[in-house]
């Protein structure tokens, strides 16, 4: 399903995988969903930004061990779940600033 909506989206080419958590029935936030994507990708934990609109997926993501950016485009208040995003912005572009961070 997930293909078949990037292909239709015309955006196909900007991707290398394109990974469900589907395939292993193990849902955020659980470890083995995010353990999923390290294994297919081949990445380590500290090398990973995880993006999300959802205040709660961007804590499952942190206590996994991810970094972690709020896309927070409405400016909701922050979510009270003890685990702040390591960074926020207001839409998708604030992760260029994020990678000329390193």
């Amino acid at each position: 399903m997930l293909q078949s909506v990037v292909k239709n989206a015309g955006i196909n080419h900007f991707f290398h995988s394109i990974l469900s958590i589907d395939d292993v029935k193990q849902y955020k936030p659980t470890a083995a969903a995010y353990n999923y994507a390290l294994i297919q990708l081949g990445f380590q934990r500290e090398e990973v930004l995880f993006m999300s609109s959802n205040g709660w997926d961007i804590s499952g993501a942190k206590n996994f061990g991810f970094h972690t950016a709020w896309i927070n485009r409405s400016n909701a208040p922050s979510e009270k779940l003890g685990l702040a995003p390591d960074s926020i912005y207001e839409d998708i572009t604030g992760i260029l600033e994020w990678k000329s961070q390193e």
